[in-house]
């Protein structure tokens, strides 16, 4: 095994924010050689509302992975990192995480403070994993800018929300986005392809800590009433949840308007925090999710509740981490310098197919030094030169009564 951070310890009591992860306690101050993994999450702000359950998601791939034996026979240990929902803070948390021995950090969680995250990671050669982040950012490249997009880009999102609301025989709409990189990159491409099927009769970006929702509100019924028939929301739960009940009171009884909701809204807290019927027959989209059942039995087994959608991603990009640091570790690279090479070789076109579960079977391969192609819970995680998926189709969701479905 090549020297290098791999054998740097943390103590082996590492605290999330949420409970106790990683090894057990010891009283001996000097803890068993082990693999450190970081994860960064917004555990509070306006982002935080996914965050116990895609932490969940990190450790159950953890534990799986262990239980095969761990990487290259060492023990992975996971610890935590709150990025506040705020920029600064994230990159702060990213440079904790990195003096405690990650080797790789998968986050932030979003887009908040990815390209600051990535750059001061770089600092540590420590590669960047993001299971949300869809932003484009800054240039990227995988190993001498390591910085990998597990899910589909803004572009493809926003893009193929326009073509949904197109086909829904919707001709004018108001587009109403938050600032922030991920909302703000999806509002634009869904923005600019709409233009293609009908028109934006009104554009809004709003600073979701400081929306005036009477004057924004005001906006949107004059629009309804003056002939537009749907409002595209890219927003975080809490704030899209407090205008559609805000809009819903100033129109009385006229008619709503048709609501196409981005991906971070396919959550039961958008439904919980709005009044009842505010986003009745509501549609949406999100990046897809290609196997459910047997990680949902998994997941309620271990932890007594269902995954999110946003959790699955978080699963497999945790994977992915995992199986490129015991692959570097197989052929005896230092950590974190080898991985960026071996996430190229995991996420990647040919070899043995390695499902969202085949932990052993693939420290095999990384044993025997065999090609592989992972193909996860989300489907084949196959990565472009720059560091983005290639591959990620997105699914219909709506809102039926009460309750989220799929379409």
């Amino acid at each position: 095994m090549g020297g290098g951070r791999q054998m740097r310890s943390v103590p082996s009591c590492a605290l999330s924010l949420l409970g106790v992860v990683g090894m057990a306690c010891s009283s001996d101050p000097r803890p068993a050689p082990h693999v450190t993994l970081g994860v960064l999450l917004p555990y509070t702000g306006q982002a935080s509302a996914l965050s116990a359950n895609l932490e969940k998601g990190s450790l159950l791939a953890v534990d799986e992975m262990n239980r095969a034996g761990g990487a290259n026979g060492l023990p992975v240990e996971i610890v935590f990192g709150n990025t506040f929902s705020d920029a600064e803070r994230a990159v702060e948390q990213a440079r904790v995480l990195a003096e405690r021995g990650a080797v790789a950090v998968i986050g932030p969680g979003g887009d908040e403070g990815a390209p600051g995250v990535y750059e001061a990671l770089a600092e540590y050669a420590v590669p960047l994993l993001s299971p949300q982040a869809a932003a484009l950012g800054p240039g990227t490249g995988t190993t001498a800018s390591p910085w990998f997009r597990m899910a589909p880009s803004t572009k493809v999102l926003g893009e193929n929300l326009a073509k949904v609301v197109a086909d829904s025989g919707t001709r004018r709409v108001a587009a109403v986005s938050a600032g922030d990189p991920y909302h703000a990159e999806l509002g634009a491409a869904f923005r600019e392809r709409f233009a293609g099927f009908g028109s934006i009769d009104l554009a809004a970006e709003v600073d979701e800590d400081a929306i005036d929702y009477d004057d924004l509100t005001k906006q949107l019924s004059e629009q309804l009433d003056a002939g537009v028939e749907g409002v595209m929301l890219a927003m975080q739960p809490r704030p899209a949840a407090r205008l559609a009940t805000e809009l819903d009171a100033r129109r009385g009884g006229k008619p709503p308007p048709r609501w196409f909701l981005t991906p971070r809204l396919k959550t039961r807290l958008l439904l919980e925090n709005a009044s009842p019927g505010a986003f009745s027959e509501a549609i949406g989209i999100a990046p897809k999710v290609e196997t459910r059942g047997d990680f949902d039995q998994r997941f309620v087994a271990r932890w007594g509740d269902h995954p999110f959608d946003p959790t699955f991603y978080q699963y497999d990009t945790t994977v992915v981490a995992l199986l490129a640091i015991d692959r570097a570790l197989a052929r005896g690279d230092s950590l974190p310098e080898g991985i960026p090479q071996a996430i190229e070789e995991v996420a990647s076109f040919g070899g043995v197919l390695v499902n969202w579960d085949d932990f052993a079977p693939a420290r095999d391969l990384n044993q025997a030094r065999s090609k592989m192609q992972f193909s996860g819970l989300t489907g084949p995680v196959i990565l472009s030169r720059d560091g983005s998926r290639i591959i990620g189709t997105t699914s219909l969701w709506g809102v039926q009564g009460e309750a989220i479905i799929e379409r």
